[in-house]
């Protein structure tokens, strides 16, 4: 049974994929087929997990690509040009394919893992499925006109998530993942809501948001690892100041 295990590194993005796809053709059945794109992605860990030597809380694994799916559904659902969407899906093809060989090897095959790989890639994908999340709260805010609450509560949500999935990676002890979490958490809930009000939109939004998260999940990793320096902290603040920076002063005001 283990031998055959490791078709779902291949099935699992396939039928992801699909079911995106499918969004496209039957776009009443949403929620139905990212319930299933999400199921599947939970069986694949599952099995990896009860098949494997790690006794690890593998759960936390699910994190990362439910709330890439979800988020980057949602997002697509925003946009217009068809082109773009089937580019975003071949991405989660990759990105699945990536993401589930790694955790495969970490949980059954632990001499043969890639090490700092799930790190790595929970900071980069924890980037890009936070702005998938971030633009997508802004967009339906304005779209449907809800309360702010509502969207502050999924963003805060979804920062508490995206924040724990790299800290556990990063190896944290329980003191660590509460300072680590929660601090963090609430300074980008502040700059969420602040920046609502800014004359800008959705995708602009949530790219200065995601920048912001960028800059300290670095800081995060730079302090968890027991070396902090000036050049790293300098490195990680002078990244994300620029970049927005260039944002404020190329992106169209609205």
């Amino acid at each position: 049974m283990k031998k055959y295990i490791y078709l779902l590194v291949f099935i699992t993005p396939i039928s992801v994929l699909l079911l995106l796809e499918a969004l496209l053709i039957r776009p009443r059945s949403f929620w139905y087929l990212i319930a299933a794109a999400l199921f599947i992605s939970i069986i694949s860990i599952l099995m990896f997990a009860k098949a494997g030597r790690r006794k690890e809380a593998w759960w936390n694994l699910l994190i990362l690509p439910m709330l890439m799916i979800f988020s980057l559904a949602i997002y697509a659902s925003l946009i217009v040009n068809q082109a773009i969407i089937h580019v975003l899906f071949i991405f989660i093809l990759f990105f699945l394919y990536h993401y589930l060989n790694n955790s495969y090897y970490f949980l059954i095959k632990p001499d043969k893992y890639e090490k700092s790989f799930l790190e790595n890639i929970s900071s980069y994908g924890g980037f890009l499925a936070f702005f998938f999340a971030a633009s997508s709260a802004y967009a339906v805010k304005t779209l449907l006109g809800i309360p702010l609450w509502i969207p502050a509560i999924s963003m805060f949500l979804i920062i508490l998530a995206v924040l724990y999935q790299n800290v556990w990676v990063n190896k944290a002890t329980f003191k660590q993942k509460f300072i680590y979490v929660l601090i963090p958490a609430l300074i980008l809930m502040e700059i969420a809501i602040a920046i609502y009000f800014f004359p800008f939109n959705h995708n602009t939004l949530g790219l200065i948001l995601a920048i912001c998260y960028y800059i300290i999940i670095g800081l995060v990793r730079v302090f968890l690892r027991n070396t902090p320096n000036r050049r790293s902290i300098k490195l990680y603040l002078l990244f994300g100041f620029l970049s927005i920076l260039i944002i404020l002063f190329t992106t169209k005001w609205i």
